[in-house]
């Protein structure tokens, strides 16, 4: 495996240009919230043929954001510089970190359990293609 991607299990192997543009999402979000899981989750864009394909990427937040829509649009505007900068769409996603435990206190219980089964993890400090999961 070479350096131009990250191997995160069997299913998977992200291209470094997408795995940039994933860091950075992570990185600036830890700046105002603590993240304590970070997955990705839905159609892989890398395994697509499609010009238009977003990384789906749910953020366990720790449970003190008050303000979801506040956090969700700060997100928005991350992922859009982001955009900007890379050419890569990451679409976040903020999940409590009891919504992710007890979906069943989610609004939409399915998707969080369907996340919690399907996705990739990335467990947050730092990604590091020397690593199965990033811890944060």
């Amino acid at each position: 495996m070479g350096d131009n991607c990250l191997l995160l299990d069997q299913r998977s192997t992200i291209p470094s240009r997408f795995e940039e543009a994933i860091h950075a999402v992570i990185e600036r979000t830890r700046e105002l919230n603590k993240i304590t899981l970070a997955v990705i989750y839905g159609q892989f864009p890398w395994e697509t043929d499609s010009d238009d394909a977003e990384v789906q990427l749910a953020l366990i937040l720790d449970d003190d954001v008050t303000d979801f829509v506040a956090t969700k649009l700060e997100l928005t505007k991350t992922a859009y510089d982001v955009l900007v900068e890379t050419g890569i769409e990451v679409a976040p996603f903020p999940v409590p970190v009891t919504h992710w435990y007890l979906p069943s206190k989610a609004a939409n219980p399915s998707l969080i359990e369907d996340i919690r089964k399907h996705g990739l993890d990335r467990k947050s400090t730092r990604l590091n293609s020397s690593h199965l999961g990033i811890s944060y």
